[in-house]
C-alpha cells in the first residue's frame, strides 16, 4: 500500500493516528516540521522534511504534532511475510531488522533517520505521477515500491556511518531546510 499526505494546518494541534495491520512501513517525511511519538516504542521523533526510516510494530499508534503548518509524508507499506521475503538474505542490517520483525518487536531500523536524497525524491515522483493503468500500473508500483526499499536501507546505512560535519545544531538544519524549500 502507498500513500501521500499533504495537510496544511491552521494553526498547531496533536492528531492521534492508529493502524491495525502488522505491516512494514516506509516513512518518508518530505517537508515541515513535526514531531511524533511513537507508543510501541515509547519514542517521541521530533523531525524535519527530507527524512526517512523503516519500522515495524503489529499495531502502529502514534501521535504527531505540527510545528510547521505544511507537512507532505509519503509512505509504503509491505505486508510482514513479504518484507521478510524481500529482506532475510539482505545485509547484516536487514538481517537484523528481519530477525527483531520474526520475534514480533516493535523496531526501528535505526536511531539515526536517512536523508532523502535525489535518488528517493525521483522514485516517489516516478510514483506519485505514474500514467500506467491496470496490471502494468500494479506491477510498476511493485517495483517502484521494492526499489525505495532499496533506497532507503541504504540510505539509513550510509546514515549511520555518517558523522555531520557542517550541521552542528537542529537550528541550523532547519535553516538549511527552509532554504532548500525556498529554492
Amino acid at each position: 500500500m502507498l500513500f501521500r499526505s499533504v495537510i496544511h494546518f491552521q494553526d498547531f494541534v496533536s492528531r492521534p493516528s492508529s493502524n491495525k495491520n502488522d505491516v512494514v512501513r516506509l516513512h518518508f517525511g518530505l517537508k515541515g516540521n513535526y514531531s511524533f511519538t511513537y507508543r510501541q516504542l515509547n519514542r517521541t521523533y521530533d523531525l524535519i522534511g527530507g527524512h526517512h526510516n523503516i519500522m515495524y510494530s503489529k499495531e502502529f499508534e502514534m501521535v504527531v504534532e505540527n510545528h510547521s503548518l505544511e507537512l507532505e509524508t509519503f509512505g509504503v507499506q509491505f505486508p510482514k511475510d513479504m518484507f521478510i521475503q524481500f529482506t532475510q538474505n539482505g545485509d547484516d542490517q536487514l538481517k537484523k531488522f528481519s530477525d527483531e520483525i520474526l520475534k514480533g518487536h516493535s523496531v526501528m531500523l535505526l536511531e539515526e533517520w536517512g536523508a532523502v536524497d535525489n535518488n528517493i525524491q525521483q522514485v516517489i515522483q516516478q510514483i506519485i505521477h505514474c500514467n500506467y493503468a491496470d496490471h502494468l500500473k500494479k506491477l510498476f508500483l511493485l517495483s517502484k515500491s521494492i526499489e525505495l526499499l532499496v533506497l532507503s536501507a541504504e540510505s539509513c546505512k550510509a546514515a549511520d556511518n555518517k558523522k555531520e560535519v557542517f550541521i552542528k545544531t537542529k537550528t541550523d538544519k532547519e535553516k538549511l531546510i527552509a532554504v532548500r524549500d525556498l529554492i
